[in-house]
């Protein structure tokens, strides 16, 4: 649970015995933190809040094991169903959400396949582990609110944004990621960055903020 050391957790073992989470909601409400040596009352206040943050969280992976799942699955798919191409992790991994939901695989397949979303893979269609997702892919990775930016956006410009590429009329403008942003009239805007927090805005007005790589950090990993 974020905000409670080991140390904190062993006072709270010792002097009021408490062994699971639920033993310490209770405590909290029962008002019996405070009387744990070092503790006090504004420590059991933060940890009846961290504790609704991490119920908020529940369900949720870290980055690191979604990563290593979401690896596993995809040389599982690689492996298994060899007609599937270019399968790629993506939704919340590939915009590096630090506590991962969905995991999602995305592969081409042949549009002989797919007569509804051509060229790409729906729930169906990946084989490997069951915590990946196979589906329909969105045409760019991005939150909810990014999406609906971006349809938002090719509405304006004439245009609309389906699951299956940029389309005017009849005809796809555009179905690759980096396309449809610079069919758009946007650079490409990476992965991290697309939370819908005014990201299409400082894309437009060429203001879009720099992401820190790994290769200037200097430290122990």
């Amino acid at each position: 649970m974020p905000g409670l050391r080991p140390d904190k957790v062993l006072r709270l073992y010792k002097d009021l015995g408490i062994t699971s989470l639920d033993e310490l909601k209770a405590a909290t409400k029962q008002d019996r933190i405070k009387k744990a040596k070092g503790l006090g009352a504004a420590v059991q206040t933060k940890i009846l809040h961290n504790l609704e943050t991490a119920k908020g969280s529940a369900g949720l992976l870290h980055l690191h094991r979604a990563a290593a799942l979401l690896e596993h699955s995809k040389k599982t798919v690689e492996k298994t169903q060899p007609e599937l191409k270019h399968v790629t992790i993506a939704g919340d991994l590939r915009r590096s959400c630090e506590l991962v939901g969905e995991l999602a695989l995305v592969a081409e397949t042949p549009v002989s396949e797919r007569t509804d979303h051509p060229g790409f893979v729906g729930p169906e269609g990946l084989r490997g582990r069951p915590q990946a997702l196979g589906r329909s892919a969105p045409p760019a990775t991005g939150s909810a609110d990014h999406l609906e930016g971006l349809r938002s956006l090719a509405d304006t410009k004439g245009m609309r944004l389906e699951v299956h590429g940029l389309h005017k009329g009849r005809t796809v403008i555009a179905a690759k990621e980096e396309d449809i942003y610079r069919a758009l009239g946007l650079p490409f805007i990476e992965p991290e960055l697309r939370d819908g927090r005014g990201e299409i805005e400082r894309a437009l007005r060429g203001k879009l903020p720099k992401l820190v790589s790994i290769i200037p950090i200097e430290g122990t990993f």
